[in-house]
């Protein structure tokens, strides 16, 4: 079965909270290091956390950014474009800027309230305590009791390394489900690549080369949109044997000179003179030529790069 690595993915911005300034410091200057580009906040107490979460609290779910496609008589999602996936970039881009996981002290001597009442008042995919051996026990049954995702001893020699490990699992296993309720709702209809677990995993192999930083679903063409951390955007097309086929029927029916029905029957090159109207980069070879490199993704699937323009 697919992992669920895609379609959605971004970087869960991060709010460290704690009285001791020096902590706080710290620990940003060591998530700095490890987490380049995240979204990292300061706090103090749990009343000015509770603050900076209330500016820009966590608010993405895969469903709302589906917004722009209608649903037609017998269930189905209508994938028309209207440049929607890079729209969604830039939604994910807004979203990354929000604070996705919250890491906090248990014992605050500024402000009213400890981390226990900080974690239930807040609402966030991920809620991380820091502890000292004297709290361990409340630790242990707010984790059990669901108030908190994970906990870390302050003092602990590897304690950093320990949440950076946290943090990536819990950004991991919160996009899971949500991408799973994405291909849920989506699935073989549109994107069926995303349940064929090979292609899946190729899929994420090809994204990680470009070194992403937001992805993104794209409906019409099928794939996914790609933001590396420099601010390159990529569109990768997903098509299977059977799209090419009937791309090769097309073009032998309509005796069409722009495509080259050899290249689409040995798979080296792609047709995408039928595309939307893409925001594409200047010096794309799109610009002179219908046809494009194709490579191999997995068995019955193929895919291709088009650069876009990172301003789109």
């Amino acid at each position: 079965m697919p992992t669920h690595t895609l379609p959605f993915s971004f970087p869960l911005g991060l709010v460290i909270v704690d009285d001791d300034r020096e902590v706080v410091d710290s620990l940003t200057s060591a998530f700095t290091r490890m987490f380049p580009g995240r979204a990292l906040y300061k706090a103090y107490s749990g009343e000015e956390a509770i603050t900076t979460i209330s500016k820009m609290p966590f608010t993405f779910s895969p469903l709302p950014d589906l917004t722009g496609y209608s649903w037609t008589d017998g269930g189905h999602l209508e994938s028309s474009y209207s440049a929607k996936g890079v729209d969604g970039l830039n939604q994910l881009a807004k979203h990354a800027k929000t604070v996705g996981i919250a890491i906090f002290d248990y014992a605050m001597a500024v402000g009213k309230m400890d981390g226990l009442q900080f974690a239930s008042r807040i609402s966030c995919p991920g809620k991380i305590l820091l502890t000292g051996q004297a709290t361990a026990m409340d630790a242990i049954n707010a984790f059990n009791s669901g108030l908190i995702n994970r906990y870390v001893r302050k003092d602990g020699i590897e304690s950093r390394q320990v949440l950076k490990n946290y943090i990536l699992e819990l950004e991991s296993l919160f996009f899971a489900e949500a991408n799973r309720e994405f291909c849920d709702l989506v699935g073989d209809d549109v994107l069926p690549f995303l349940v064929d677990a090979e292609a899946h995993a190729a899929l994420d192999r090809v994204c990680n080369l470009l070194n992403p930083h937001l992805i993104s679903p794209s409906l019409d063409p099928a794939g996914v949109f790609v933001q590396s951390f420099n601010g390159d955007r990529n569109l990768i097309i997903v098509v299977s044997d059977a799209e090419i086929d009937s791309q090769i029927q097309i073009a032998d029916i309509e005796k069409d000179s722009s495509v080259s029905i050899e290249s689409l029957r040995n798979r080296t090159h792609l047709n995408i003179s039928d595309l939307p109207d893409l925001p594409l980069k200047m010096n794309s070879q799109i610009k002179t030529d219908s046809m494009i490199p194709m490579h191999a993704l997995s068995d019955g699937y193929w895919y291709a790069i088009l650069q876009l323009d990172p301003a789109a």
